[in-house]
């Protein structure tokens, strides 16, 4: 029985009284707020009056996550991956996207949805999963997604009806279910510009907002921040290019600190040994382009540095959103922003009225680029199919942050000397920076006593009054063990 949280409740309800309808709904939550969750409990209300429901993922990650969500429910999905369609007449089959959409014609017709969960469903427009919505054009739709916008600008409205939203960042930040994301910016932007207040929606403003701020440099020492500011708690860095995350990987080792390169092309346990290496703070970072952006729980994360700037919304939000998840002792999801995202696209807990309309022209702020028969890579001309992010051949990126086609090699950003200063949305600076400094260290020398007094050896005579105390209590079954040692102790046998 899964037990909700109100705003998770509320959802619930709504969600399942437009799909009664024939409506075809987007649940929009912010990351970390359990989207996921919801939607499980939707689908075990679907799958209770006769419907069988496809569930749509666009990475393994997130196919990884519904499998055993979906499982712990009690639902005992199948799926559709490389593998093809395993699990024989199941109510739920978890779908790999480009999988499902390779073998529509081998499906068959009595195993057909009649209602398709898309998650991370600002993909939804994409010939993939189009494909696929006309191939089973009576399903009705049900989306989720932390950020209803496309890269392109393009709207989701030919696909879906409502917004369903029953709590916002702000309102989850506020409710402690999310940590109070903290940026820290270069003193200079702050003094020069205007935080935006995070709905650009006149015509130009985001392209007016970059030229303001120039070229793209990275201001302040990155590593010496680092030192400072989070102390060795785990972070997540956000890179322009492949090479620039490996080169900031070797930097960081250089200064000290043990930060690895996570990429798609790393086999799968590799990445999930990272995750466990965060998880448990023996991995102090991971430098990244792409992976983190969606769909990836990365438990342990104290904070987020970007050295890529993003005219995407979408970007923005999602790489923020896998930092706010709270932990013992942690009040602020710090984000130190020395590239000056935040004076693009305002501080992540705004409140930014969402739409299925679509924005602009279709040109977007992050414009995907048109699907073409083959993509020739810019570092080593091979051809490369146009779904590949990374050519087959060299690995390296075929798209930059913003979803756009790279076209030539990108140089790196220049690094430049500059103050930071923390900033929150309810106008403190000063104070707000130094709490923040001051609640890092105070976890991180919690957590230095707890290591020490882990690690510190035992003396005799400690040693003796725990097993005195009743070390093997209760264990019944043992109680000539329990003998023998109080006899050991009683002869002064342990030291």
């Amino acid at each position: 029985m899964l037990t909700l949280r109100p705003y998770q409740t509320d959802a619930r309800y709504q969600l399942n009284a437009l799909l009664n309808a024939s409506r075809n709904p987007v649940f929009v939550s912010p990351t970390g707020t359990g989207k996921t969750k919801t939607a499980t409990a939707v689908i075990e209300d679907r799958v209770s009056i006769g419907r069988r429901v496809f569930v749509l993922v666009p990475s393994v990650e997130i196919f990884t996550q519904w499998i055993t969500d979906l499982s712990d429910a009690g639902l005992n999905p199948g799926y559709i991956n490389d593998e093809g369609m395993k699990g024989q007449n199941r109510t739920v089959y978890v779908c790999m996207a480009q999988s499902l959409v390779n073998i529509l014609d081998r499906v068959p017709e009595k195993l057909w949805p009649d209602e398709i969960f898309t998650d991370e469903c600002h993909h939804s427009a994409a010939s993939t999963w189009e494909t696929i919505y006309t191939f089973f054009d009576r399903a009705t739709r049900c989306g989720l997604t932390a950020t209803p916008e496309r890269l392109d600008g393009k709207g989701l409205d030919h696909l879906y009806t409502d917004i369903v939203q029953t709590i916002t960042m702000r309102d989850a930040v506020d409710a402690g279910y999310l940590a109070k994301p903290l940026p820290i910016v270069p003193q200079k932007y702050l003094d020069k510009h205007d935080i935006p207040d995070g709905n650009p929606d006149a015509p130009g403003a985001l392209e007016a907002q970059a030229a303001k701020l120039g070229k793209l440099e990275i201001i302040g020492d990155v590593l010496e921040s680092y030192r400072h500011i989070f102390h060795g708690k785990p972070v997540l860095v956000a890179c322009a290019t492949f090479g620039h995350a490996e080169l900031m990987a070797k930097k960081f080792i250089e200064a000290g600190w043990n930060f690895e390169h996570i990429h798609s092309a790393l086999p799968k346990h590799e990445r999930r040994r990272m995750l466990r290496g965060i998880r448990s703070g023996t991995i102090h970072g991971l430098c990244t382009v792409g992976i983190g952006i969606e769909g990836m729980d990365i438990p342990g994360l104290y904070g987020l540095i970007w050295l890529r700037r993003t005219r995407s919304l979408t970007i923005y939000l999602q790489f923020i959103g896998r930092t706010l998840r709270p932990l013992p002792g942690k009040k602020y999801g710090i984000i130190l922003d020395p590239v000056g995202n935040l004076f693009l696209h305002g501080f992540p807990e705004a409140d930014r009225v969402w739409t299925l309309a679509g924005r602009g022209d279709g040109t977007g702020s992050g414009s995907e680029p048109p699907e073409v028969p083959m993509r020739i890579c810019p570092w080593c001309g091979v051809a490369n199919n146009p779904e590949n992010e990374r050519c087959h051949f060299c690995n390296m990126q075929l798209l930059d942050e913003d979803g756009k086609r790279v076209t030539k090699k990108r140089d790196l950003p220049s690094f430049v000397a500059g103050k930071l200063i923390a900033v929150t949305s309810d106008g403190d600076r000063q104070a707000v920076e130094n709490a923040i400094i001051e609640d890092v260290e105070a976890v991180t020398e919690a957590q230095k006593k707890a290591e020490q007094k882990e690690a510190r050896v035992l003396t005799s005579a400690e040693k003796k009054d725990i097993l005195l105390q009743g070390i093997f209590a209760g264990r019944e079954r043992r109680p000539l063990f329990n003998e023998a040692v109080r006899g050991m102790v009683r002869r002064g046998g342990l030291g």
